[in-house]
């Protein structure tokens, strides 16, 4: 039999405004799809403060549901001094 590429799609952006990769990995299979998205991000707030945060997020669809995971976390330096979220 004939052996058929089966890769996922990987996307991946860079963009130097904002100091930000965003990378997304999907596959679909019949009904099903999945997808993966991780952003990375630093950016410079209006107080002239250095932020970062990183993310991901995970979507499963199975039968017609869909399914969404995802976790993130993030430092800023805000007026009461650092504060970091996960």
């Amino acid at each position: 039999g004939q052996l058929a590429p089966d890769l996922a799609e990987i996307r991946t952006s860079i963009t130097d405004v904002s100091n930000e990769i965003t990378q997304t990995v999907n596959k679909k299979l019949e009904d099903q799809s999945a997808a993966i998205q991780q952003i990375q991000k630093v950016q410079v707030d209006t107080n002239n403060n250095l932020n970062s945060m990183w993310a991901v997020k995970l979507q499963q669809m199975q039968d017609g549901r869909l399914y969404i995971a995802g976790i993130g976390a993030g430092i800023e330096n805000t007026p009461d001094g650092m504060q970091s979220q996960v």
